[in-house]
């Protein structure tokens, strides 16, 4: 009934009202329709989404189950290992295991009871070897359960580690300290990178208390965070072993939807997500596909029924329309500079016009009737390949039905060439006719322009693509809009926006500028109307990277006839130019902080023909030479003021030899400040030529008052050391010698012999008591004597006196000394000091007795030798029979402090004093020794410049 009803009255409504109810229900039921499907597939969307999660996580399930089992089964194998193999390393080294990283196990370690490392496989770092504080150690330490734990991250050395450790226990259940694997839980995160997600998607693995222990992709902010708090974990996560899980994530905000599964045996899980945007987006898609074909079928309904209702009366309106166009066209073709045709082609290949616009010939330079009559009539004054091209494109737009569009030359009357266009559009009737409505136009002057217009452009593209900018022009309107009318193709590399989105809207180039920079850029082009003149701007930009880039802006701003505001520029990329500017600065500031806190004075000296000046000096000069910087800088000499003045002359003999050979200046001198204790300083300098007539001296000048103290301790025990050494040999020696004395006295009393020559026995052993007196005070001074000039064969001579002594008879001392040697400027007393101490030592290393050799010679290096420079030296050898040195003891022998102190081994010479004395006086020292083959120590000592003084003066020694 209600059917009937309904029917009933449609059938009264009128044909009007008709049409849009049925267009109404009809687009209702269509929408409904629509709904539900949409409903049905997003519900099979998520489906499918979870299924794909859900089979994800059981093959990362046994993956993560099989490597955790893996490091399990080493751990088992390390506590085995561990507790049967000895420790074969020295006390307080850790054995290290012939173990070989993976991407997963990164290394091994044995702990003891009291935390400290005992095993490990690999050399670690000081943090690594007490772990009595460390978690997995007071967590075994705490409970019996020897199961495996995985731990907290923790960072040791700089690198953050995941620990997988087990309790040891003995035999009665005791701890004895723990095992512990360190792994890489990103290689796990590395190994889900495989594994597609979505864009947004992500793999993690948890703990079950909470705490992530791997995710991809990996955020920073992860790396040992707890979930424990957040809603999908508590609520979906930690009640069940395995399930579907949705929601938003804590660690970066992104709503997803996946599946999560417990790791058996282990208490880990391993959880599945996908981004929902993702996982929707295709049934987005749908539904907007859906939308826009409802709102297409609305459109078209309502089209229809507004087309069936309007149809009469445009139908009526069109006849009259119709014929007043066609009354109108007439008179607009008659007057047109272009002639409108109809061309037809029947069946059978014949061509004819039946229609060309009154007005023609004078367009056409061809009388229409002649036209109409003879269709080839304006074609056959076409060069022939033209006409061939045209013949060409009228077939193919006959067979395809395609617009024709060509362009052809004609001879004119008068013989010139002229460039005539040909548009037409074809249509086939049912008989097979093919008919084209078209227009001919003469495009002889547009052609000839836009050739000149061409040539013009493509010149300057060739020089804007050659511009290392972007070339712009801008124009604000009276009115005040604004708009580029060109801006080059560069844009795009520069702005990361084509040019045409900019020329079509200049704001879309400004929304590329940063958005602190926005407001000061447009604000720069708001000049005064009478004051234009040159804009220059520096702004950023975020290029299409999203990496922000600095360009500067510079244009010459003018007003045009029509009053617009012009501004002519081009826009550059100094991104690289900020760059070096800012390192540069930095780079600086570094410098200064560095030079500023530098323990002494950084310098630089120019050399140059009117003498020395500092071109510069940091701050601490004040400090260490009691001189302001300026006064110092200002006044080279100033700086020497304070300087001991015995020291004066071998500083500047140093700059002068250096400044012609230009090698590294190192002097010691004394300063002593006013009020203040003397104080001793070190200056080092590196030279570089920079012409025929400047030298740079850079370098630093230190405080070593603290380190020439100690260094004056240790010789002063050195020397001390020597004296114990010395006692029995001088007390041998003078033995001998008031032997000698008593026995001649004795036989002079007693009247036997003859007087004289008793006399004189006596005074000669009188004599050589003396001189081993001399020798012995000389060498138990004190006093610091400073380097002076000399020959080393007059120290011998001294020195000789002392090493008989201190040798004994059962070594024998072999002097070589080949002729006058080179002079040499060092301090003789620690040069005597340095050849006693050898003495000392080689005489330890010779228990059974043997030979000491000393020998000198001149020797010229014509090629740099380890660290020794090619040049003049004055050549020390000592070389020994004693038993040598092991390779370790080697070494370490000019180490400070070493010694090996081992009975008989006297070739251990604790050098290091030695070896200070060596470089202070820009020498070099070198040690050969094997076990049993004896010991050489070989000193070389440059040659000094200015010449030896006289026997007269003396020496250190003497």
């Amino acid at each position: 009934m209600l059917l009937k009803s309904a029917y009933i009255r449609l059938l009264r409504l009128s044909g009007r009202r008709a049409v849009i109810l049925m267009a109404a229900v009809f687009l209702l039921l269509l929408a409904a329709g629509d709904s539900v499907l949409l409903w049905l597939q997003y519900d099979q969307v998520v489906d499918d989404n979870t299924r794909d999660a859900a089979n994800l996580t059981v093959v990362l399930e046994q993956q993560v189950r099989q490597d955790l089992e893996l490091v399990d089964g080493i751990l088992l194998n390390l506590i085995h290992v561990g507790s049967v193999a000895p420790n074969p390393a020295a006390p307080g080294s850790p054995y290290a295991f012939a173990f070989r990283p993976t991407a997963l196990i990164e290394e091994l370690r044995l702990y003891d009871r009291n935390g400290r490392l005992r095993n490990s496989a690999g050399p670690v770092g000081p943090e690594a070897k007490d772990w009595s504080r460390a978690r997995p150690f007071l967590y075994h330490k705490g409970l019996p359960d020897s199961a495996l734990r995985i731990g907290d991250p923790f960072e040791e050395d700089g690198t953050w580690r995941y620990p997988l450790s087990r309790r040891i226990s003995g035999a009665n259940g005791a701890f004895n300290g723990i095992a512990v694997v360190l792994v890489d839980m990103g290689a796990l995160a590395r190994f889900f990178r495989l594994i597609d997600v979505g864009t947004h998607g992500s793999i993690a693995i948890i703990r079950r208390d909470g705490l992530v222990i791997a995710r991809y992709p990996p955020i920073s902010s992860s790396l040992g965070a707890s979930v424990a708090k957040s809603p999908i974990f508590r609520t979906q996560i930690a009640p069940l072993a395995e399930g579907m899980v949705r929601g938003v994530s804590v660690l970066d905000g992104y709503e997803r939807i996946g599946h999560f599964r417990s790791v058996s045996g282990l208490p880990l899980i391993v959880v599945v997500f996908m981004d929902k945007k993702d996982v929707l987006a295709p049934w987005w898609s749908l539904v907007e596909l859906h939308a826009a074909i409802l709102g297409a079928v609305a459109m078209a309904v309502v089209l229809l029924v507004i087309f069936i209702a309007r149809q009469q009366a445009i139908l009526a309106r069109a006849t009259a329309a119709v014929l007043d166009e066609q009354t109108r066209l007439e008179a607009i073709t008659a007057h047109l500079p272009a002639a409108l045709f109809r061309r037809v082609q029947d069946p059978d290949g014949r061509v004819h016009y039946p229609f060309v616009s009154i007005g023609s010939d004078l367009v056409l330079d061809l009388p229409r009737d002649k036209f109409i009559e003879n269709p080839s009539a304006l074609f056959d004054r076409s060069p022939q390949s033209d006409r061939m091209r045209l013949e060409s494109a009228l077939r193919r737009s006959a067979e395809t039905l395609t617009n024709l569009g060509e362009e052809f030359s004609v001879a004119g009357a008068s013989g010139e060439e002229r460039w005539w266009s040909v548009s037409a559009r074809p249509r086939r009737l049912e008989d097979g006719t093919v008919v084209w409505d078209g227009l001919l136009m003469d495009v002889s002057a547009p052609k000839a322009a836009l050739a000149a217009t061409r040539t013009l452009e493509r010149r300057l593209e060739a020089i804007v693509d050659k511009v290392p900018g972007v070339v712009f022009q801008r124009v604000r309107e009276p009115d005040g809009r604004i708009h580029y009318t060109f801006l080059s193709p560069a844009a795009q590399s520069l702005f990361g926006v084509p040019s045409a989105e900019v020329l079509r809207d200049y704001r879309n180039l400004r929304m590329r500028i940063a958005p602190d920079d926005q407001a000061d850029f447009e604000e720069s082009f708001a000049l005064p109307e009478a004051d234009p003149g040159e804009w220059n701007r520096e702004f950023r930009v975020i290029g299409p990277n999203g990496q922000h880039r600095w360009v500067r802006g510079m244009a010459t701003c003018h007003r045009a006839n029509t009053s617009e505001t012009v501004w002519d520029g081009i826009f550059l990329d100094i991104t690289s130019q900020k760059a070096a500017v800012a390192a540069t600065w930095a780079l600086q500031n570094r410098i200064e902080a560095v030079v500023a806190n530098t323990p002494g004075v950084v310098f630089e000296c120019l050399q140059t023909a009117e003498g020395l000046r500092f071109s510069f000096l940091s701050p601490q000069v004040e400090q260490m030479f009691g001189v302001s910087l300026h006064e110092a800088l200002h006044n080279f000499d100033r700086i020497k003021a304070d300087i001991v003045p015995e020291d004066r002359p071998a500083l500047d003999a140093k700059l002068l030899q250096h400044g012609e050979d230009l090698a590294d200046w190192v002097e010691e001198f004394r300063v002593q400040l006013p009020g203040q204790p003397l104080r001793w300083i070190r200056g080092t300098a590196r030279a570089r030529r920079i012409d025929a007539a400047e030298i740079v001296w850079n370098g630093v000048f230190q405080d070593i008052t603290q380190a020439k103290a100690a260094e004056e301790q240790a010789q002063r025990a050195q020397r001390n050391e020597a004296l114990v050494h010395l006692t029995a040999g001088v007390a041998h020696e003078f033995n001998n010698l008031l032997t000698v004395i008593q026995g001649n006295l004795e036989l002079i009393e007693a009247g036997q012999g003859s007087p004289s020559k008793l006399a004189g026995a006596t005074l000669k052993a009188a004599e050589r008591g003396a001189r081993v007196i001399r020798a012995l005070q000389a060498y138990a001074r004190r006093q610091s004597l400073r380097p002076r000039t000399g020959r080393i064969g007059d120290l011998l001579q001294e020195v000789i006196v002392l090493l008989h002594s201190i040798l004994g008879s059962s070594v024998k001392l072999t002097l070589l000394f080949p002729g006058e040697t080179w002079p040499i400027h060092v301090d003789w007393d620690q040069l005597g000091n340095t050849l006693i101490a050898l003495a000392v030592k080689a005489k330890e290393a010779m228990p059974r007795g043997g030979t000491l050799a000393i020998e000198t010679a001149n020797t010229t290096l014509s090629e740099s030798q380890g660290e020794a420079p090619r040049g003049d030296y004055v050549r020390l050898m000592v070389s020994d029979s004693g038993e040598g040195m092991a390779e370790d003891m080697r070494r370490h022998a000019f180490d400070p402090f070493y010694s090996a102190n081992v009975v008989g081994g006297g070739s251990d010479l604790g050098l290091s004093a030695v070896f200070g004395f060596v470089k202070q006086s820009n020498g070099y020292i070198s040690l050969n020794s094997r076990e049993g083959k004896g010991t050489t120590v070989v000193i070389l000592l440059p040659r000094a410049v200015a010449p030896a003084p006289s026997p007269a003066q003396g020496t250190a020694l003497a």
